[in-house]
């Protein structure tokens, strides 16, 4: 059983956010109207899609960050690369929530940004991005 917390009751018709949190169908249709991100924490309101549990989109959000990290290395050309980095800097921003609760994984992830943010002259270029992610070291 679910409790929404913005009604403090039985969620009726839950629905799941990425964030890991979880409101009536009602009470949340009633925050969009006037919010983009979630009541609690202030992600970025984003509905599970088809219901998928929380570790399937886990494991698909960390496939899509490592493939994303694969495919960087194959780039050619100096534009195609900042287009790339900016992809995955973006992909990673939206999975804050993600790599929050996987320490490892995320380490893992944000030896490698900071890596590539430091190749290529891309210095100035990803400041913006180490910065929005607390990456700098």
């Amino acid at each position: 059983m679910s409790i929404c917390p913005i009604c403090i009751d039985k969620a009726k018709n839950p629905y799941p956010l990425v964030c890991d949190h979880s409101f009536c169908g009602s009470c949340l249709d009633k925050w969009k109207e006037n919010h983009d991100n979630c009541p609690l924490c202030r992600q970025p309101l984003e509905v599970v899609k088809h219901r998928t549990t929380r570790s399937s989109h886990f494991r698909d959000t960390a496939q899509t960050i490592h493939q994303k990290l694969l495919e960087y290395e194959r780039i050619q050309g100096r534009e195609n690369k900042v287009y790339a980095i900016n992809e995955i800097f973006s992909i990673v921003s939206d999975s804050r929530a993600f790599l929050s609760k996987y320490k490892k994984f995320s380490g893992t992830v944000k030896l490698k940004l900071v890596q590539l943010s430091t190749e290529d002259d891309f210095v100035f270029y990803s400041s913006y991005w180490m910065n929005k992610l607390n990456l700098n070291v």
